[in-house]
Parts: structure tokens; sequence; C-alpha cells
């Protein structure tokens, strides 16, 4: 449990910083991070 919740985490701070970079992987890294929260 608290593997996923550190690895949720991780994966929280990519996208952040994947909008902020507005860079063409972050935006793949996001949509993938959002097709896998559903």
């Amino acid at each position: 449990m608290i593997e996923k919740e550190i690895s949720m985490f991780i994966l929280e701070i990519k996208y952040k910083k994947a909008i902020i970079v507005k860079s063409p992987f972050g935006v793949m890294q996001c949509n993938f991070i959002q097709l896998f929260e559903i």
C-alpha cells in the first residue's frame, strides 16, 4: 500500500512538471497517467 502511494505521488509530480514544461513527451506521459487513473 505504501509503495503504491509513493508511486502515485511521484506520478503526480511528473504530471505537474510535464504541464509546466509542455514537452511532447510530457503530454504523452500525462495522457498515460490519466488512462492509468481511469
